[in-house]
């Protein structure tokens, strides 16, 4: 079909077949098809070509059956491997508390049989001491007069030239 001599294009004959012709260019190419030997040919081909493309398109892709196996078979083990892993964590885990429970009950038990010392009783309870001793020396109050304060009192200061 060619373009000059024709009003119509390939694209037109693709819209059309799509439907995506406007309805007034779809009369005039409906119109235009018995006469034109050209159009019907190029109409039956992309008819042909969008079919096999449009099949395409709805075909799933091919798969490798093998390769799916493997991949799963490969998954499968690895899931087993991490239960079993898991398994040992929990098993090292229950003999370690298991063996920590046995330890206290040993331990409770030994305390249970060791005889008890003998309970000493205090004849008389001790006596308290004095805070403040009697004959202890008194501390120096400071210059403000009852502070209290146990600082040695400052040095004086000489007035006069420095030698």
């Amino acid at each position: 079909m060619s373009e000059n001599a024709h009003p119509f294009t390939t694209e037109d004959a693709v819209d059309y077949h799509d439907g995506q012709l406007p309805a007034e260019r779809r009369a005039a190419f409906e119109a235009h098809l018995p006469s034109c030997e050209d159009c019907r040919r190029t109409l039956d081909a992309a008819e042909v070509a969008l079919g096999a493309l449009d099949a395409r398109l709805t075909e799933p892709p091919p798969i490798d059956v093998d390769a799916a196996i493997a991949i799963m078979r490969r998954a499968e083990r690895e899931v087993d491997e991490e239960r079993a892993r898991r398994r040992r964590v929990f098993a090292i885990a229950g003999l370690v508390g298991a063996a920590a429970a046995a330890a206290f009950a040993a331990a409770a038990l030994l305390e249970r049989k060791r005889p008890a010392a003998p309970r000493q009783e205090i004849a008389e309870p001790p006596q308290k001491l004095p805070l403040e001793r009697e004959d202890a020396p008194v501390a120096p109050k400071g210059r403000e007069g009852g502070s209290g304060s146990h600082a040695p009192p400052a040095p004086k200061r000489r007035e006069g030239p420095t030698p």
